[in-house]
C-alpha cells in the first residue's frame, strides 16, 4: 500500500512521511512517522507498510459520516419524523456492525 488517504481530522491532503533518523533526547521512537502538513496530525510506525495502514484506517469512512449526517438532521428537525429517526437508528447500528468486522 503506497496511497495515503487525506488527514482524518482536517481533511488535508498535504501528507508528509519521514524517517526519524535522530530520535528524541537519547529515547527509542518509532522510526517512521506520517503526519498532516497542515494541522500536524501524526501517525508512528515501526515500518512504512504499518504507518500507512494505520494512517489510513483511522481516515474517516465516507459512509459512516454520511450516516451521522442523516442522525444529525434527523435529530436537529423542527419537527421529528418518528421512522426516519428509527431507519437512522438501524442504519447506524447495521453500518457499526459491518464496520467492527473489518
Amino acid at each position: 500500500m503506497n496511497e495515503l488517504k487525506p488527514c482524518p481530522f482536517c481533511g488535508g491532503t498535504r501528507i508528509f512521511t519521514e524517517p526519524d533518523e535522530y530520535g528524541s533526547g537519547g529515547q527509542w521512537v518509532t522510526p517512521i512517522h506520517v503526519g498532516c502538513s497542515d494541522c500536524k496530525a501524526e501517525q508512528m510506525g515501526d515500518t512504512k507498510a504499518e504507518v500507512f495502514e494505520r494512517w489510513n484506517r483511522r481516515a474517516a469512512d465516507e459512509r459512516l459520516a454520511a450516516q451521522l449526517r442523516e442522525c444529525a438532521d434527523t435529530l436537529g428537525a423542527d419537527q421529528i419524523d418518528e421512522q426516519r429517526a428509527m431507519r437512522a437508528y438501524a442504519d447506524s447500528v447495521k453500518l457499526l456492525d459491518e464496520l467492527k468486522e473489518k
